[in-house]
């Protein structure tokens, strides 16, 4: 089996604790060989111990290292452009950290330029592999609920953050830090269907300038999608709630757990409707009613991985693209759409 060559561009937390802790799960198909950072020395000790790799200081050296064939670069998204055009132009096959970059322009400009040359690149939308995402999808699918026509996601707790991405000149906010999550998610399972869209974000109990609180509706041709991020939640709520003309499916938190419950009717079954030719009220005078047999089903809980096993997913896709000509896992057009509204409300909200 072939191994495919990475280099990592940045130690922080998702270079470190993401990319390099998912890869080094899956040595039968990568192989890291080179890292590169300024401020994490001491990590990058610790892979080179692991794997031999080399280390550098400046990414350039990285990018342009014959032994490196796929770049992850999981920079500040102010960084996304500039080392993905050059680890691009190097040739190498490259997974970028979402979002795809600190504004539309340079998406652009990325996109442009992989068209240029001829190649094509990813954007590290990972929970779209996760285990919530595929059990609500292929419900939606199976048609069980009927045509979905609204769509709530909620994330909260109360976390006050003091690090980067609480700061505006980092690429830092909610919205595109974590939002940009559900985001993807919601229009995944519904098509990437968006006309138009509406916006508050807020500064609440974060140290920086950025946003901490961000309400996004996306209304697209037969459907609204309704998802918030609160970072000053004292309690939690259903992550999702999927709205179907004949049920609904609600998922939430069951300890460290996710449970889904699934309420829905055989349209069949209901009654023939008539329709009014006058204003005389019912005989009874109560309102029109139906006797509906409610089913519900309940998926047994299954572990919340926050991720970890996504992360592995991604690059399990990531791989197949790379050596068997399979898809691109997540094409830079759509995270260009998702930054898109991320942009819009951030204008719309002064951030």
């Amino acid at each position: 089996m072939k191994k495919v060559k990475v280099g990592i561009i940045g130690l922080g937390r998702s270079g470190n604790n993401i990319h390099a802790a998912a890869l080094l799960k899956m040595t039968e198909k990568f192989q890291i060989v080179a890292v590169a950072d300024k401020q994490f020395a001491d990590r990058a000790a610790e892979l080179k111990k692991k794997t031999g790799c080399a280390t550098y200081t400046d990414v350039n050296d990285l990018i342009n290292d014959k032994n490196v064939e796929y770049v992850v670069n999981a920079t500040p998204s102010f960084l996304h452009k500039e080392l993905t055009i050059k680890a691009l132009e190097a040739g190498k096959f490259v997974t970028v950290e979402k979002p795809i970059a600190g504004n539309v322009k340079d998406a652009d400009e990325m996109i442009a330029a992989a068209k240029k040359l001829g190649k094509n690149f990813s954007v590290f939308q990972n929970y779209r592999w996760e285990a919530e995402v595929g059990k609500l999808k292929n419900i939606m699918d199976s048609g069980k609920i009927g045509e979905v026509y609204m769509i709530r996601k909620h994330s909260g707790m109360y976390q006050r953050r003091d690090d980067w991405q609480a700061m505006k000149k980092f690429g830092g906010g909610t919205t595109n830090n974590t939002l940009v999550h559900a985001i993807d998610q919601s229009l995944f399972m519904t098509g990437f269907d968006v006309k138009r869209t509406a916006s508050l974000a807020m500064k609440l109990v974060t140290s920086g300038d950025a946003e901490d609180f961000c309400k996004i509706l996306i209304v697209g041709n037969k459907i609204s999608i309704d998802l918030e991020i609160t970072a000053a939640s004292a309690y939690s709520f259903p992550r999702w709630v999927i709205f179907g003309k004949y049920g609904t499916i609600m998922s939430e938190d069951a300890g460290n757990d996710i449970a889904i419950k699934i309420k829905y009717l055989d349209p069949s079954k209901l009654r023939t409707l008539t329709r009014a030719e006058d204003i005389k009220p019912a005989s009874d005078g109560t309102y029109p009613k139906d006797v509906i047999e409610w089913k519900e089903e309940t998926i047994p809980p299954f572990a919340n991985d926050w991720g970890k096993v996504s992360h592995v997913l991604y690059h399990e896709a990531a791989y197949e693209w790379m050596v068997n000509n399979g898809p691109v896992p997540v094409k830079p057009e759509e995270t260009r759409m998702i930054l898109d509204i991320i942009e819009r409300s951030k204008k719309e909200n002064g951030f």
